[in-house]
């Protein structure tokens, strides 16, 4: 990938050229990529192992009481049917404003980076004008843009991982009550 983004710079015309930022470049090179392989193709590995030990859940709830003499329960097949397709409707409902989220903290971590690869770039003029504090005080702006940005992405990323394991904890709430209950019916 990061092969495919340099090649793809270096056929760029000279115009086409001049209208990429060069910390864009950088960028790409050293966070996008790894962050596309690491939070995308590792995630779907994840998820297929998930979906692989789900699969043996259900079977074994589906296959093992037959062979015992009973039917399989709601009980049983509940949970593994019930948590992923709730999880799937929440997610849907959240993806919107995840995608604005993490497209807003890219937006101003981009922009933070360019701020400091132009001040870098042209030191030498903001020193001899005497434009430190106003380069400063607009790169102190960027950066809490960019902090809040983050906060705020960091959090519902937070969230929609532990939602999972918060409908499980009620799932097993639930199983036991319900299983106690029927225990002591018994």
């Amino acid at each position: 990938l990061q092969h495919g983004v340099l090649s793809a710079f270096l056929v760029y015309n000279e115009e086409s050229r001049n209208h990429v930022d060069n910390g864009q470049i950088v960028m790409a090179m050293v966070y996008d990529v790894p962050n596309l392989v690491m939070n995308g193709y590792m995630h779907l590995v994840n998820l297929m192992n998930s979906a692989g030990k789900l699969l043996i859940i259900l079977a074994f709830q589906i296959f093992v009481p037959p062979l015992m003499g009973k039917r399989p329960t709601l009980l049983g097949l509940g949970p593994a049917l019930l948590i992923p397709g709730i999880t799937y409707i929440f997610l849907t409902f959240r993806a919107q404003s995840q995608t604005k989220n993490l497209r807003d903290a890219e937006n101003k971590e981009s922009e933070l980076i360019s701020h400091v690869t132009e001040t870098v770039r042209t030191f030498r003029l903001i020193s001899d004008f005497g434009k430190s504090s106003s380069v400063l005080e607009k790169f102190l702006e960027k950066i809490g843009a960019y902090n809040a940005t983050m906060i705020a992405s960091l959090q519902m990323g937070g969230n929609n991982a532990k939602f999972v394991e918060w409908l499980t904890m009620l799932s097993i709430s639930l199983y036991t009550i319900w299983g106690g209950v029927e225990v002591i019916n018994k």
